[in-house]
């Protein structure tokens, strides 16, 4: 059964009939590997996308409870402010929220216990 000439493509128009491609000879490709993607890509952390938190897995990591909690760790302690990528959507870029994370303090501070003072009997 022969296809109509506007179902041909012209790349298949000038080729020799043993050199057109059929579904049978195409490679196989996966997502990470189609026709132009570089290897290298993936392993250069430079070209990647930046990664984006929302406000909904600053909750589910455990960082803030609420608004409230979140505007007063931007406020007094240097939390990223974000930026808006709606009117409604407050993004933070998942580098700096980790560079901010790295500073906090780890362990608690250690409880000095007063000393009492020698009764003079």
């Amino acid at each position: 059964m022969s296809r109509p000439s506007s179902q041909i493509s012209p790349y298949e128009k000038g080729l020799p009939a043993s050199d057109k491609i059929t579904p049978s000879r195409r490679q196989p490709t996966t997502p990470h590997q189609r026709d132009g993607d570089r290897a290298s890509d993936d392993d250069d952390a430079s070209r990647r996308l930046p990664r984006l938190v929302r406000y909904r897995d600053l909750i589910a990591a455990g960082i803030v409870t609420n608004y409230q909690t979140l505007n007063r760790l931007v406020d007094e302690y240097g939390f990223p402010a974000g930026f808006l990528i709606s009117p409604n959507i407050r993004v933070w870029g998942l580098d700096e929220v980790e560079a901010w994370l790295a500073t906090r303090p780890t362990a608690r501070k250690a409880v000095s216990t007063p000393k009492r003072e020698v009764e003079a009997t």
